[in-house]
């Protein structure tokens, strides 16, 4: 099959790598004239190039931008080469190749059919209209009531592109809204999650120390044994008093029984026999181990909700691109309605 009726087509890649370990996705999308082609030799150099590009630095072409899709009049007034641009102090040309790229899949799948589409549109409607303008015919007037079936395709089309433009705001306002609600839950789950684990980390602390109320608890009987040897006349007189304090003092420090005095017995038991709670040693470590759960279960609820701010924000993200590129394919078509039918007030479509 030779296409001989059709002037141009296009080359489109499509490929993924990886950058800053993200995937990104690109398209590739080149204008090649059709050696096949039948008609007008003058079709397929007027068609080829298709992208409009921006020149921010008239010495850096690697800074030019796709800025659109070439309108029908965008063919007519747009040079196909950058230094006639440059030279008729334009900022706008045309080009037959087109780089762009996205984080994703879904999105980059929309646009390389949007790309192709838009291009099949624009070069669709300029060879109608250009066989409808060429030749010769009669006009009885007044006209009859309005047949034209270029004037409602031209309607059709905007209205279509109106339609996808106001339902890509409004899937772009609901995102913002759910992304907003996100960010708002992250921020309370944040701060929740500071200040428990601020708590648990001083309980923490306070724990440590119960840990040394048993060495402490030794060290304080041995000061008083001592103190009791040097302040009493008869136990320093008395050998054999003396000796049993020694050996209470030795016992006293006796793994057997230091290990046993780390919270000491009462410290950690019921205050009473009826069970009115522990005593306020046991109440920290008991208070810790709580706090220590909480924040733990905190930092998963943040995380939670940071995983689902995300995914909100690349949500909003692919609504922004895809409400762009309809608010382009609008303008495109407005761009058509009024050059082909500048008497009709779009706003009464």
């Amino acid at each position: 099959m030779l296409n001989t009726n059709k002037p141009v087509y296009i080359k489109q890649t499509r490929k993924g790598r990886f950058v800053d370990k993200a995937v990104l996705y690109s398209i590739s999308t080149v204008v090649v004239v059709n050696p096949s082609y039948e008609g007008d030799a003058r079709d397929p150099e007027f068609l080829l190039n298709l992208f409009v590009k921006s020149i921010t630095d008239e010495k850096d072409p690697s800074r030019d931008v796709f800025s659109n899709y070439a309108t029908i009049a965008d063919l007519d007034l747009l040079p196909t080469a950058r230094d006639t641009a440059i030279a008729r102090s334009l900022t706008n040309y045309r080009d037959n190749t087109n780089l762009v790229s996205f984080d994703n899949l879904s999105v980059a799948t929309t646009a390389a059919t949007v790309i192709r589409d838009t291009l099949n549109n624009v070069v669709d409607i300029y060879l109608r209209v250009k066989n409808e303008f060429i030749g010769t015919d009669k006009h009885y007037f007044p006209y009859p009531e309005e047949v034209s079936s270029l004037r409602e395709q031209f309607i059709n089309e905007y209205k279509s592109a109106r339609d996808a433009r106001e339902a890509a705001e409004e899937a772009q306002d609901v995102a913002q809204y759910e992304y907003d609600l996100a960010e708002e839950l992250r921020l309370v789950k944040e701060e929740c999650e500071q200040k428990l684990c601020d708590i648990a980390n001083r309980l923490t602390g306070l724990n440590t120390l119960v840990q040394l109320v048993g060495a402490k608890y030794v060290a304080t009987l041995s000061t008083v044994i001592d103190a009791s040897i040097t302040k009493s006349d008869s136990l320093i007189n008395d050998v054999n008093a003396a000796t049993v304090l020694d050996n209470l003092k030795a016992y006293i420090k006796s793994d057997a029984v230091k290990n046993d005095l780390i919270f000491d017995s009462s410290f950690t038991s019921e205050i009473d026999t009826s069970g009115n709670g522990l005593t306020l040693l046991g109440g920290i470590t008991q208070a810790n181990t709580v706090a220590v759960s909480d924040c733990h279960r905190a930092g998963l609820t943040l995380q939670a909700a940071k995983d689902y701010a995300e995914s909100k924000l690349s949500d909003l993200k692919d609504k922004q691109v895809l409400k762009e590129a309809a608010s382009q394919a609008e303008e495109a078509a407005l761009a058509q309605l009024t050059l082909y039918c500048p008497n009709l007030d779009p706003s009464t479509i």
